[in-house]
């Protein structure tokens, strides 16, 4: 109990911040989301995942066999996980 009543009265007397990987996921996020509004779409929302190659890369929207939605020389290459 002791730990925690001195961990709390450090953290007011020092103000302690957010570790550096959180405050840049924070503004990451927030750019994404200025990003959207820009755009007028909901960020997360189906429509705008497949707008966005049309409308900002040009790729051309295609309807393959059985109504399957694509998009015409998109391909997508698996990542090196960095």
């Amino acid at each position: 109990m002791r730990w925690m009543l001195d961990g709390g009265l450090e953290w007011q007397r020092i103000a302690l911040s957010a570790p550096k990987i959180a405050t840049q996921a924070t503004d990451e996020y927030f750019d994404d989301q200025m990003w959207c509004d820009e755009r007028n779409l909901h960020p997360g929302s189906g429509n705008a995942l497949s707008d966005c190659p049309s409308r900002d890369r040009g790729f051309t929207r295609k309807r393959g066999h059985g109504g399957v939605r694509g998009f015409r020389s998109l391909v997508v290459r698996q990542g090196n996980g960095s």
